[in-house]
């Protein structure tokens, strides 16, 4: 019970997963499903949705040390890897594995790829994935609101809708923070988002659902008033977007829509002290 969310960007691919955990037994727990591993050649990020966590996660520590052994060069050296591991854990579940699924990235030799990883052997290449329960909530609002190719920093902002849409919306099954990261693919790094800086974006995409819905009114309407409201609540969101500094990484960095990394200026402290020595 989750919700995990990948989505193929400008210049690289962005996966997002959610940190609650429901056991069967109905007790929640809070957890990181987010693996990332950097070498020279590639980059992996996965998160995943399972039913067993203990046993996903085993798998899940198999494929990525089998990836950095072979040290793969190609996306269908990587293919060929985790379906050999997909298919030797589902053979040592002689009485069924439990249900689980995952989203991989993968970025190597200059290529990225985001795959919906199902075991023993399903690995289908995909533009956007959202897995676990969540899934049924956020689906239509993509399909609807975010169908074409943005780059990170928009598609971080849009995942972040989603976010809050599943929480919001499936709040028994998702929840907690959220850890993204930004899967670049020229030149090869892995960013991890902070999850303050996600939990700040989820807050202002409610301006989103505003948004909507004065637009919403003021085509069935057709009144000039409604259409005065769409511009304010357009321009109001739009001014607080500008205002606000999203996706931050750890290093302080905020990462851009043409997929360059920006360091941000060192915190000034000067105004927590008066001239005086007050």
């Amino acid at each position: 019970m989750t919700i995990g969310i990948g989505m193929v960007c400008k210049g690289g691919l962005v996966i997002a997963a959610d940190t609650r955990s429901v056991c069967v037994d109905g007790s929640t727990a809070h957890m990181r499903k987010l693996r990332i591993k950097t070498s020279t050649n590639s980059a992996i990020v996965a998160t995943f949705a399972a039913s067993d966590v203990r046993s996903t996660e085993t798998l899940l520590g198999d494929i990525f040390r089998d990836l950095d052994s072979t040290a793969f060069c190609s996306l269908e050296e990587c293919e060929g890897v985790v379906r050999s591991q997909m298919v030797k854990w589902s053979a040592s579940h002689p009485h069924g594995a439990p249900e689980t699924e995952f989203i991989l990235g993968v970025a190597v030799a200059g290529a990225h790829c985001l795959y919906h990883c199902q075991p023993p052997n399903a690995m289908t290449r995909k533009g956007y994935i959202a897995i676990g329960q969540g899934g049924a909530i956020v689906d239509p609002f993509r399909a609807i609101l975010f169908v074409d190719r943005h780059g990170p920093k928009t598609t971080l902002l849009e995942i972040a809708y989603l976010m809050r849409r599943a929480k919001t919306d499936y709040g028994s099954a998702c929840g907690g923070l959220t850890n993204a990261v930004f899967l670049r693919a020229n030149p090869l790094a892995a960013f991890e988002v902070r999850s303050d800086s996600m939990a700040r974006a989820e807050g202002w995409s409610v301006n989103c659902d505003i948004a909507m819905r004065a637009v919403s009114g003021a085509l069935i309407s057709g009144s000039k008033e409604s259409q005065d409201c769409v511009m304010k609540v357009v321009g109001d969101g739009i001014r607080h977007s500008q205002i606000l500094r999203f996706m931050l990484t750890d290093s302080r960095e905020e990462i851009e829509d043409d997929g360059s990394i920006r360091p941000l200026p060192p915190p000034d402290f000067s105004s927590l002290y008066d001239d005086d020595g007050d």
